[in-house]
């Protein structure tokens, strides 16, 4: 009789046939078996990871909460305005680039607020979110379907993509304290 082994969704099954399988914990790998070889290992697919900011634009004690549009992943979802960090910029940088292409404003980028890490199904996200505060013109839409000025006690009035949520979480308490 031979012995296969296979990995699929995390755990072994190791056999020589259907009345003899059964199956091992997930840790069930070569050495652990006593196996010289593991044929037919299935690897999981590593996803990718997007490093984005965004900003917490603060006026007037209200924050800038902005919709996604319906072109846009997650669309319908709310989000600090920002974008994707590239090759060579600070999160600053990226931060004000973004805002000036998202939304056609200029902004001073102040305190960093937090990182966080969101794993969705096109990829994880990694948001790093700083506060922020409009230098001259008014947010104008460009890519959102609409934004709007939050008190802090009304950030739960919208829905949130998952990945800004612990940002609102903080500001919340900020906000309140």
């Amino acid at each position: 009789m031979s012995v296969g082994t296979s990995v699929f969704r995390g755990y072994c099954f190791i056999g020589g046939g259907a009345s003899s399988d059964r199956l091992v914990e997930r840790y069930c790998l070569g050495g652990l078996l006593g196996l010289s070889q593991v044929p037919h290992i299935m690897e999981a697919k590593v996803k990718k990871k997007i490093v984005v900011v965004g900003a917490v634009l603060v006026e007037d004690g209200k924050i800038l909460a902005a919709q996604r549009g319906e072109d846009m992943a997650l669309a319908g979802y709310w989000e600090f305005p920002g974008g994707k960090i590239e090759e060579g910029e600070t999160p600053e940088e990226a931060l004000q680039r973004e805002l000036k292409e998202e939304l056609l404003c200029d902004a001073t980028i102040g305190e960093y607020l937090d990182t966080t890490s969101y794993e969705y199904d096109f990829g994880i996200v990694e948001l790093t979110t700083f506060f922020a505060s409009l230098q001259g013109t008014e947010p104008e839409l460009t890519e959102h379907a609409q934004i709007r000025w939050l008190k802090p006690e009304e950030l739960d009035t919208v829905q949130w993509a998952p990945a800004d949520v612990p940002a609102v979480e903080k500001i919340k308490a900020k906000f309140s304290a």
